[in-house]
């Protein structure tokens, strides 16, 4: 969990926001960010997930970083990707439970399938 208790979170919303360009060609990745801002990547992505929530339309993807909505194509683009990252860890979860099962005798004891 991230404590941002110790930050003024208001102040860091306010400096963020002025690195994150309305352009994605011109995206900025968390870690440019992040040192841009002296903070942990971490805080960046936890400032943008409450910008989101206060309703900036913040964009982002791992290959271009984070820019401002400036269409519903930009907004449709992230979506479609956190909505393949949450079916990869969908998929990864399940796969996880029907490992738990095969190996639920083992007391925590288990072998490789190599």
């Amino acid at each position: 969990m991230i404590k941002l208790k110790q930050y003024n979170v208001e102040y860091l919303k306010g400096v963020i926001m002025q690195y994150i360009p309305n352009d994605r060609f011109k995206a900025i990745k968390v870690k440019d960010c992040a040192s841009l801002m002296g903070v942990n990547p971490r805080i960046v992505r936890h400032l943008i997930q409450e910008l989101r929530g206060d309703g900036y339309p913040i964009c982002s993807t791992p290959y271009d970083g984070y820019w401002i909505a400036r269409s519903e194509d930009d907004v449709n683009l992230t979506i479609k990707f956190l909505d393949t990252q949450k079916q990869t860890l969908e998929d990864t979860i399940k796969a996880l439970e029907e490992t738990k099962k095969n190996i639920g005798g083992n007391n925590g004891d288990t072998e490789l399938l190599v």
